[in-house]
């Protein structure tokens, strides 16, 4: 009973996965939310090209701002299989999160140019009942990076701009987990692991202008390492489980977490069709496989330090987007975009309840003045139905959940400005 008490608390505390909804948003801004995220890096005709292609920064000859606001809804639903083996509540993890960002660029001379951005771009969090069905496999997961980033620009020559931005990253970490306790007629314990990192990653950027109507722009973001220590802490442990804990001297356990940012490319291009029309469009790769390798200490009396492999995908996707003028006030922006799985089927978990996405994307720019402009959009990010099936034996028991109709819903509201 000793070994096995032991065995199943090391399992439960690091084999569930360390990455929450793990994803890098295009979402930072309105315009992004409404086009779904196309044309990313070769628009370049506000203040947001500071995180999204720091090159573009040298087609705006005015210094200018944009501030937005970006509440995210996480629609999850689900339904227990009848071969799932854990008790509990179905309670759909619904959830709203906040989010915000800010973009400055100022022509320094007619070649460089500086900007300044500030975003949630990484990340996003799942939090559950604390009787669902899954409980001993995840009840909440956050994992969220916000980043500033000082950046310049540089015009090569008339078709030439090459640009350079520094992430500095802040990232938090929480993760819980139920733990089955051994002693009759007693609740659950739980299990939560939470640390902070800070990181640095750099943005490289190109754009390549064709004519004053058509141009091509190219990001790439580079990986970034991140270092989780915490010692464990369990709660609410009954008087069997505890004593099994001290005499094993698993009662305070020092853990070490490494894990990736991953690297991305993100092509892009924008192309104005008429006096009314453009037309935009993007295409992406991301290393995800590279995320799915952990590097785990524990710091016991025997030391267990492993290399664990999650089984990610590398992820590819595309978007495209249209943009009409309606008259001197409105313009209207649209999107849809299409994004692969970082996890198959068989690797999905609780924590990670994804598959591959699909973006659709709607929103206005209205003119207030010759300086300020007003961005309204929304867009859903749709993961649809599908199926989770594990089994950890008696530690975690089998979960086996169909999942209904997943989605987020990004709403953006920003104020831009030119001085």
């Amino acid at each position: 009973m000793q070994k096995l008490t032991t065995s199943a608390l090391l399992t439960a505390m690091f084999s569930f996965n360390a990455s929450a909804t793990g994803l890098y948003l295009t979402e930072l801004n309105a315009t992004d939310v409404a086009l779904a995220g196309a044309g990313w890096a070769a628009r370049a005709n506000d203040a947001t090209t500071a995180f999204n292609n720091p090159a573009g920064m040298t087609r705006l000859d005015t210094a200018q701002y944009e501030a937005a606001v970006l509440p995210i809804y996480i629609s999850q639903g689900f339904s227990a299989n009848s071969n799932n083996m854990t008790e509990g509540t179905t309670t759909n993890a619904d959830v709203w999160l906040p989010s915000a960002s800010f973009f400055y660029v100022r022509p320094i001379d007619d070649k460089w140019s500086f900007g300044l951005s500030m975003a949630g771009y990484f990340g996003l969090g799942l939090e559950y009942d604390d009787d669902w069905i899954g409980r001993y496999y995840n009840t909440k997961s956050i994992l969220q990076t916000v980043g500033i980033q000082p950046s310049v620009g540089y015009k090569v020559n008339d078709n030439w701009s090459v640009g350079f931005g520094v992430i500095l990253g802040y990232t938090i970490f929480e993760q819980t987990v139920a733990v089955k306790n051994i002693t009759p007629n007693i609740g659950d314990a739980e299990l939560e692991l939470k640390d902070e990192d800070t990181s640095i990653q750099f943005s490289l950027g190109v754009l390549y202008e064709f004519s004053e109507r058509t141009r091509i722009g190219l990001q790439y973001l580079s990986e970034a390492e991140l270092n989780m220590k915490d010692v464990t802490d369990l709660k609410d442990a009954g008087p069997i489980l505890t004593n099994i804990l001290e005499q094993n001297g698993l009662n305070d356990i020092s853990y070490d977490f490494e894990f990736t940012l991953p690297q991305g490319v993100s092509i892009s291009l924008f192309h104005q069709i008429d006096e009314r029309w453009n037309i935009l469009a993007n295409a992406t790769w991301q290393e995800w496989s590279e995320f799915g390798q952990l590097g785990l200490f524990v710091d016991t009396e025997d030391n267990i330090n492993v290399d664990i492999d999650k089984n990610f995908n590398d992820t590819h996707g595309a978007s495209i987007g249209v943009q009409y003028q309606l008259n001197g006030q409105w313009m209207l922006n649209s999107g849809i975009g299409y994004h692969s799985s970082m996890v198959d089927t068989k690797y999905r978990t609780p924590d990670l309840p994804m598959t591959e996405s699909y973006r659709f994307g709607f929103g206005g720019v209205k003119t207030l003045s010759e300086s300020s402009t007003l961005k309204l959009s929304a867009e859903v990010l749709w993961f649809g139905d599908f199926e989770i099936e594990r089994n950890r034996g008696p530690v975690s028991g089998q979960f086996h959940a169909d999942y209904e109709d997943i989605s987020m819903t990004f709403l953006a509201l920003s104020y831009a400005k030119t001085f």
